[in-house]
């Protein structure tokens, strides 16, 4: 799931996830830690995705031109 991340932000991005992991650990404890981390996750691909169809919806359009 990582390969998904850019190599120059992923080592930022773990790092980042760990540490917002280790803080909720110790204020909300195991549960909500685990719970608010894979939110994080999640969240983390959605400017990924988002591209993904900004690109996607650009070759549409420029398929449409062409024909």
């Amino acid at each position: 799931m990582l390969d998904l991340i850019p190599l120059k932000y992923r080592e930022h991005l773990v790092g980042d996830l760990e540490e917002i992991y280790k803080n909720d650990l110790l204020e909300h404890g195991v549960q909500e830690a685990q719970h608010r981390y894979w939110k994080q996750v999640g969240l983390s691909f959605v400017p990924i995705i988002w591209t993904v169809i900004k690109e996607v919806a650009g070759l549409a359009v420029l398929l449409k031109l062409i024909r």
